[in-house]
Protein backbone atom coordinates (compact mmCIF):
# COMPACT_ATOMS: atom_id res chain seq x y z
CA UNK A 1 0.00 0.00 0.00
CA UNK A 2 1.30 3.47 -0.90
CA UNK A 3 -0.26 6.41 0.91
CA UNK A 4 1.92 8.96 -0.88
CA UNK A 5 4.45 11.34 0.67
CA UNK A 6 4.32 11.84 4.44
CA UNK A 7 2.94 15.10 5.75
CA UNK A 8 5.00 14.91 8.97
CA UNK A 9 7.64 12.27 8.25
CA UNK A 10 8.86 11.34 11.72
CA UNK A 11 6.81 9.17 14.06
CA UNK A 12 4.60 10.35 16.89
CA UNK A 13 5.84 12.17 19.96
CA UNK A 14 5.85 10.08 23.16
CA UNK A 15 5.81 11.82 26.55
CA UNK A 16 5.62 10.33 30.04
CA UNK A 17 3.11 12.22 32.18
CA UNK A 18 3.45 9.91 35.20
CA UNK A 19 6.56 11.75 36.40
CA UNK A 20 7.37 15.32 37.41
CA UNK A 21 8.48 17.10 35.36
CA UNK A 22 6.97 15.30 32.36
CA UNK A 23 9.63 13.43 30.37
CA UNK A 24 9.99 13.40 26.56
CA UNK A 25 10.71 9.78 25.63
CA UNK A 26 10.61 10.10 21.85
CA UNK A 27 10.62 13.40 19.93
CA UNK A 28 8.25 13.48 16.98
CA UNK A 29 5.92 15.71 15.06
CA UNK A 30 5.08 17.85 18.12
CA UNK A 31 8.23 19.84 18.95
CA UNK A 32 9.54 20.12 22.51
CA UNK A 33 8.92 23.88 22.48
CA UNK A 34 5.17 23.30 21.87
CA UNK A 35 5.01 20.80 24.73
CA UNK A 36 6.74 23.26 27.06
CA UNK A 37 4.27 25.99 26.10
CA UNK A 38 1.47 23.80 27.55
CA UNK A 39 3.21 21.77 30.27
CA UNK A 40 5.96 24.07 31.47
CA UNK A 41 9.24 22.27 32.16
CA UNK A 42 9.71 19.05 30.15
CA UNK A 43 12.74 16.81 30.73
CA UNK A 44 14.34 15.06 27.77
CA UNK A 45 15.13 11.38 28.34
CA UNK A 46 18.82 10.47 27.99
CA UNK A 47 17.98 7.88 25.31
CA UNK A 48 16.91 10.72 22.99
CA UNK A 49 20.40 12.22 22.78
CA UNK A 50 22.80 9.40 23.71
CA UNK A 51 23.23 5.63 23.38
CA UNK A 52 21.11 3.63 25.83
CA UNK A 53 22.83 2.61 29.02
CA UNK A 54 23.64 -1.08 29.41
CA UNK A 55 20.88 -2.95 31.21
CA UNK A 56 18.39 -0.08 31.10
CA UNK A 57 15.03 -1.06 29.63
CA UNK A 58 13.81 1.34 26.91
CA UNK A 59 10.79 3.36 27.94
CA UNK A 60 9.46 4.02 24.44
CA UNK A 61 9.39 2.15 21.09
CA UNK A 62 12.44 2.50 18.84
CA UNK A 63 14.77 3.94 21.46
CA UNK A 64 17.12 1.02 22.15
CA UNK A 65 18.44 -0.48 18.95
CA UNK A 66 19.99 0.87 15.75
CA UNK A 67 16.68 1.75 14.15
CA UNK A 68 16.10 3.56 10.86
CA UNK A 69 19.54 2.57 9.56
CA UNK A 70 20.37 1.90 5.91
CA UNK A 71 22.70 -1.02 5.14
CA UNK A 72 25.83 1.16 4.83
CA UNK A 73 27.26 2.57 8.09
CA UNK A 74 26.31 6.18 8.85
CA UNK A 75 28.37 8.93 10.52
CA UNK A 76 26.55 12.09 11.66
CA UNK A 77 28.18 15.54 11.80
CA UNK A 78 26.85 18.16 14.21
CA UNK A 79 27.52 21.89 14.27
CA UNK A 80 26.93 24.91 12.04
CA UNK A 81 25.83 23.71 8.57
CA UNK A 82 28.75 25.33 6.74
CA UNK A 83 31.19 23.61 9.15
CA UNK A 84 29.57 20.18 8.90
CA UNK A 85 29.45 20.42 5.11
CA UNK A 86 33.16 21.29 4.98
CA UNK A 87 34.04 18.47 7.38
CA UNK A 88 32.09 15.94 5.31
CA UNK A 89 33.68 17.24 2.10
CA UNK A 90 37.11 16.68 3.69
CA UNK A 91 36.29 13.03 4.44
CA UNK A 92 33.96 11.83 1.69
CA UNK A 93 35.57 9.87 -1.13
CA UNK A 94 34.34 9.36 -4.67
CA UNK A 95 31.24 7.18 -4.56
CA UNK A 96 30.47 7.64 -0.85
CA UNK A 97 26.94 8.51 0.19
CA UNK A 98 26.26 11.98 1.61
CA UNK A 99 23.04 13.25 3.17
CA UNK A 100 23.08 17.04 3.03
CA UNK A 101 21.08 20.19 3.28
CA UNK A 102 20.08 21.34 -0.19
CA UNK A 103 22.43 24.35 -0.07
CA UNK A 104 25.52 22.09 -0.12
CA UNK A 105 24.59 19.31 -2.56
CA UNK A 106 26.37 21.04 -5.47
CA UNK A 107 29.79 20.61 -3.84
CA UNK A 108 29.54 16.80 -3.88
CA UNK A 109 29.41 15.92 -7.56
CA UNK A 110 31.65 12.88 -7.06
CA UNK A 111 29.44 11.37 -4.35
CA UNK A 112 25.97 9.84 -4.19
CA UNK A 113 24.20 12.84 -2.68
CA UNK A 114 20.69 12.97 -1.25
CA UNK A 115 19.01 16.11 0.05
CA UNK A 116 17.39 16.74 3.43
CA UNK A 117 15.90 19.97 2.08
CA UNK A 118 16.97 23.43 3.14
CA UNK A 119 18.89 23.91 6.37
CA UNK A 120 16.19 26.39 7.43
CA UNK A 121 13.25 24.03 6.75
CA UNK A 122 12.87 21.74 9.77
CA UNK A 123 9.50 20.43 8.58
CA UNK A 124 11.00 19.57 5.20
CA UNK A 125 13.93 17.80 6.88
CA UNK A 126 11.46 15.70 8.91
CA UNK A 127 9.48 14.73 5.81
CA UNK A 128 12.59 13.67 3.91
CA UNK A 129 14.83 11.98 6.47
CA UNK A 130 13.55 8.39 6.23
CA UNK A 131 13.18 8.42 2.45
CA UNK A 132 16.69 9.85 2.12
CA UNK A 133 18.24 7.24 4.44
CA UNK A 134 16.45 4.31 2.86
CA UNK A 135 17.21 5.58 -0.63
CA UNK A 136 20.88 4.71 -0.12
CA UNK A 137 19.93 1.02 -0.04
CA UNK A 138 19.28 1.26 -3.79
CA UNK A 139 22.87 2.43 -4.38
CA UNK A 140 26.28 0.73 -4.06
CA UNK A 141 27.59 3.15 -1.41
CA UNK A 142 29.77 1.61 1.31
CA UNK A 143 29.68 4.55 3.76
CA UNK A 144 27.31 7.45 4.42
CA UNK A 145 28.08 10.87 5.94
CA UNK A 146 25.13 12.98 7.13
CA UNK A 147 24.64 16.59 8.16
CA UNK A 148 22.56 16.96 11.31
CA UNK A 149 20.17 19.85 12.00
CA UNK A 150 20.32 21.65 15.31
CA UNK A 151 17.86 20.52 17.96
CA UNK A 152 15.39 23.37 17.79
CA UNK A 153 11.81 22.57 16.78
CA UNK A 154 11.51 19.47 14.60
CA UNK A 155 15.31 19.38 14.41
CA UNK A 156 15.36 17.40 17.68
CA UNK A 157 13.33 14.57 16.11
CA UNK A 158 15.41 14.55 12.91
CA UNK A 159 18.64 14.66 14.90
CA UNK A 160 17.48 11.74 17.03
CA UNK A 161 16.58 9.60 13.98
CA UNK A 162 19.90 10.32 12.27
CA UNK A 163 21.93 9.54 15.40
CA UNK A 164 19.97 6.32 15.89
CA UNK A 165 20.68 5.36 12.28
CA UNK A 166 24.37 5.99 12.97
CA UNK A 167 24.40 4.05 16.22
CA UNK A 168 25.31 7.42 17.80
CA UNK A 169 28.54 7.64 15.78
CA UNK A 170 28.75 11.46 15.87
CA UNK A 171 31.48 13.97 14.95
CA UNK A 172 31.16 17.47 16.43
CA UNK A 173 32.50 20.15 14.09
CA UNK A 174 33.01 23.12 16.39
CA UNK A 175 36.79 23.18 15.85
CA UNK A 176 36.87 23.04 12.05
CA UNK A 177 38.51 26.12 10.44
CA UNK A 178 36.62 29.17 9.28
CA UNK A 179 36.72 29.24 5.51
CA UNK A 180 37.05 32.47 3.52
CA UNK A 181 36.35 31.86 -0.16
CA UNK A 182 38.21 34.19 -2.51
CA UNK A 183 37.22 34.37 -6.16
CA UNK A 184 37.12 36.66 -9.17
CA UNK A 185 38.37 36.63 -12.75
CA UNK A 186 42.00 36.09 -13.76
CA UNK A 187 44.22 39.14 -13.36
CA UNK A 188 41.98 40.98 -10.89
CA UNK A 189 44.50 40.97 -8.04
CA UNK A 190 43.68 37.93 -5.92
CA UNK A 191 47.39 37.34 -5.17
CA UNK A 192 47.66 40.70 -3.40
CA UNK A 193 44.41 40.06 -1.53
CA UNK A 194 45.62 36.62 -0.44
CA UNK A 195 48.83 38.14 0.94
CA UNK A 196 46.66 40.40 3.12
CA UNK A 197 44.69 37.39 4.36
CA UNK A 198 47.94 35.58 5.21
CA UNK A 199 49.01 38.55 7.33
CA UNK A 200 45.97 37.86 9.48
CA UNK A 201 47.23 34.33 10.16
CA UNK A 202 45.22 32.42 7.55
CA UNK A 203 46.44 29.38 5.65
CA UNK A 204 45.71 29.39 1.91
CA UNK A 205 44.51 26.63 -0.40
CA UNK A 206 45.31 27.72 -3.98
CA UNK A 207 42.87 25.70 -6.09
CA UNK A 208 44.63 26.46 -9.39
CA UNK A 209 47.93 25.16 -8.00
CA UNK A 210 46.10 22.22 -6.43
CA UNK A 211 44.45 21.41 -9.77
CA UNK A 212 47.82 21.20 -11.55
CA UNK A 213 49.32 19.21 -8.69
CA UNK A 214 46.44 16.74 -8.93
CA UNK A 215 46.86 16.47 -12.71
CA UNK A 216 50.41 15.25 -12.06
CA UNK A 217 49.57 12.94 -9.14
CA UNK A 218 45.93 11.86 -9.54
CA UNK A 219 45.65 9.33 -12.37
CA UNK A 220 41.84 9.38 -12.16
CA UNK A 221 41.62 13.14 -12.82
CA UNK A 222 44.25 12.99 -15.55
CA UNK A 223 42.46 10.09 -17.23
CA UNK A 224 39.13 11.95 -17.22
CA UNK A 225 40.78 14.99 -18.86
CA UNK A 226 42.53 12.85 -21.50
CA UNK A 227 39.34 10.99 -22.37
CA UNK A 228 37.50 14.29 -22.83
CA UNK A 229 40.18 16.31 -24.67
CA UNK A 230 42.74 13.90 -26.09
CA UNK A 231 46.52 14.41 -26.01
CA UNK A 232 46.92 17.53 -23.86
CA UNK A 233 49.74 16.19 -21.64
CA UNK A 234 53.49 15.96 -22.03
CA UNK A 235 53.98 12.99 -19.75
CA UNK A 236 52.19 14.08 -16.58
CA UNK A 237 52.57 17.83 -17.32
CA UNK A 238 49.53 19.59 -18.74
CA UNK A 239 50.04 21.64 -21.91
CA UNK A 240 47.98 24.58 -20.69
CA UNK A 241 47.93 26.37 -24.04
CA UNK A 242 46.77 23.27 -25.91
CA UNK A 243 43.95 22.66 -23.44
CA UNK A 244 43.16 26.38 -23.31
CA UNK A 245 42.82 26.54 -27.09
CA UNK A 246 40.35 23.65 -26.91
CA UNK A 247 38.11 25.08 -24.18
CA UNK A 248 38.30 28.87 -23.92
CA UNK A 249 36.55 29.50 -27.27
CA UNK A 250 34.04 26.65 -26.86
CA UNK A 251 31.52 27.03 -24.00
CA UNK A 252 30.44 23.39 -24.20
CA UNK A 253 34.05 22.16 -23.97
CA UNK A 254 34.71 24.50 -21.04
CA UNK A 255 31.62 23.16 -19.27
CA UNK A 256 32.88 19.58 -19.76
CA UNK A 257 36.28 20.47 -18.29
CA UNK A 258 34.69 22.25 -15.34
CA UNK A 259 32.42 19.28 -14.60
CA UNK A 260 35.48 17.02 -14.45
CA UNK A 261 37.35 19.38 -12.14
CA UNK A 262 34.33 19.90 -9.86
CA UNK A 263 34.05 16.13 -9.37
CA UNK A 264 37.65 15.85 -8.17
CA UNK A 265 38.93 19.09 -6.64
CA UNK A 266 36.53 20.28 -3.88
CA UNK A 267 37.07 17.22 -1.71
CA UNK A 268 40.85 17.55 -1.81
CA UNK A 269 40.63 21.32 -1.18
CA UNK A 270 38.56 20.72 1.97
CA UNK A 271 40.96 18.01 3.13
CA UNK A 272 43.88 20.44 2.73
CA UNK A 273 41.95 23.12 4.64
CA UNK A 274 41.22 20.80 7.54
CA UNK A 275 44.75 19.37 7.59
CA UNK A 276 46.29 22.87 7.77
CA UNK A 277 45.43 23.18 11.46
CA UNK A 278 44.88 26.92 10.96
CA UNK A 279 41.82 28.57 12.54
CA UNK A 280 41.15 30.44 9.28
CA UNK A 281 41.75 29.10 5.75
CA UNK A 282 41.41 31.05 2.51
CA UNK A 283 40.09 29.03 -0.45
CA UNK A 284 41.37 30.68 -3.65
CA UNK A 285 39.29 29.54 -6.63
CA UNK A 286 38.17 31.27 -9.81
CA UNK A 287 35.20 28.87 -9.98
CA UNK A 288 34.44 29.02 -6.27
CA UNK A 289 30.71 29.59 -6.81
CA UNK A 290 30.15 27.30 -9.81
CA UNK A 291 31.98 24.37 -8.17
CA UNK A 292 29.78 24.51 -5.06
CA UNK A 293 32.74 25.35 -2.80
CA UNK A 294 31.32 28.80 -2.12
CA UNK A 295 28.50 27.14 -0.15
CA UNK A 296 31.14 25.53 2.09
CA UNK A 297 32.70 28.88 3.03
CA UNK A 298 31.74 31.05 5.99
CA UNK A 299 32.34 34.16 3.85
CA UNK A 300 32.88 34.71 0.12
CA UNK A 301 34.91 37.61 -1.29
CA UNK A 302 35.17 38.60 -4.96
CA UNK A 303 38.18 40.55 -6.28
CA UNK A 304 37.21 42.57 -9.36
CA UNK A 305 39.05 44.84 -11.76
CA UNK A 306 38.41 46.46 -15.19
CA UNK A 307 38.83 44.02 -18.10
CA UNK A 308 41.56 46.04 -19.83
CA UNK A 309 43.67 46.16 -16.67
CA UNK A 310 43.26 42.40 -16.27
CA UNK A 311 44.41 41.78 -19.86
CA UNK A 312 47.56 43.82 -19.28
CA UNK A 313 48.31 41.97 -16.04
CA UNK A 314 47.81 38.54 -17.66
CA UNK A 315 50.12 39.44 -20.55
CA UNK A 316 52.86 40.65 -18.18
CA UNK A 317 52.46 37.83 -15.66
CA UNK A 318 52.09 34.84 -18.00
CA UNK A 319 54.09 36.04 -21.01
CA UNK A 320 51.18 35.54 -23.45
CA UNK A 321 50.05 37.72 -26.34
CA UNK A 322 47.03 40.00 -26.20
CA UNK A 323 44.81 37.68 -28.29
CA UNK A 324 45.28 34.77 -25.87
CA UNK A 325 44.82 37.02 -22.83
CA UNK A 326 41.53 38.32 -24.25
CA UNK A 327 40.43 34.73 -24.94
CA UNK A 328 40.90 33.89 -21.27
CA UNK A 329 39.16 37.04 -20.05
CA UNK A 330 36.17 36.58 -22.37
CA UNK A 331 35.71 32.96 -21.23
CA UNK A 332 35.14 33.98 -17.60
CA UNK A 333 32.10 35.23 -15.72
CA UNK A 334 31.29 38.91 -15.83
CA UNK A 335 31.39 41.36 -12.93
CA UNK A 336 27.64 41.11 -12.27
CA UNK A 337 27.92 37.38 -11.54
CA UNK A 338 30.45 37.92 -8.75
CA UNK A 339 28.58 40.87 -7.26
CA UNK A 340 25.39 38.81 -7.12
CA UNK A 341 26.94 35.68 -5.62
CA UNK A 342 29.56 36.95 -3.15
CA UNK A 343 29.00 38.54 0.25
CA UNK A 344 31.92 40.98 -0.15
CA UNK A 345 33.52 42.69 -3.15
CA UNK A 346 37.04 44.17 -3.38
CA UNK A 347 37.45 46.58 -6.30
CA UNK A 348 41.00 46.80 -7.67
CA UNK A 349 40.86 49.46 -10.35
CA UNK A 350 43.48 52.19 -10.73
CA UNK A 351 44.85 51.74 -7.20
CA UNK A 352 48.41 51.39 -5.99
CA UNK A 353 49.16 47.89 -4.75
CA UNK A 354 49.80 49.16 -1.20
CA UNK A 355 46.42 50.92 -1.13
CA UNK A 356 44.56 47.87 -2.44
CA UNK A 357 46.41 45.60 0.02
CA UNK A 358 45.38 47.78 2.97
CA UNK A 359 41.74 47.77 1.80
CA UNK A 360 41.84 43.98 1.45
CA UNK A 361 43.20 43.53 4.98
CA UNK A 362 40.53 45.81 6.44
CA UNK A 363 37.77 43.94 4.61
CA UNK A 364 39.05 40.53 5.75
CA UNK A 365 39.16 41.74 9.35
CA UNK A 366 35.53 42.82 9.02
CA UNK A 367 34.51 39.57 7.33
CA UNK A 368 36.13 37.48 10.05
CA UNK A 369 34.21 39.46 12.66
CA UNK A 370 30.98 38.66 10.82
CA UNK A 371 30.17 42.30 10.06
CA UNK A 372 28.63 42.28 6.57
CA UNK A 373 26.87 45.59 6.70
CA UNK A 374 28.32 48.42 4.63
CA UNK A 375 31.38 46.50 3.50
CA UNK A 376 30.62 45.85 -0.16
CA UNK A 377 33.01 47.79 -2.39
Amino acid sequence: MDGGPCTVGVESTIIDLTVTPPRLLRPGGVPLEELEAVLGEVAVDRAVVAPPEEGIRPRAPGMKYRHYAPRAPVTVFTGAPVRTAGAIRARAKTGDGVLLFEEFVGAFGDCTARSLGSASDGAGNARRVFDALRGFDDTPVKEIFAQCPDERGLGLAVSNRLKKAAGFRVIACGDTPRLIGLTGPTGAGKTTALAALRRLGAAIVDCDALYHEMLATDASLRGDVERAFGDVFDGTVLDRRKLGAAVFADPEALARLNAIVYAHLPGEAMRRAEASGAPVVGIDAINLIESGMGALCDRTVAVLSPAEERIRRIMARDGVDEAYARLRVNAQKDEAFYRENCAFVLWNGGKKETEFSAEAEALFRSALQGDKGGNKK
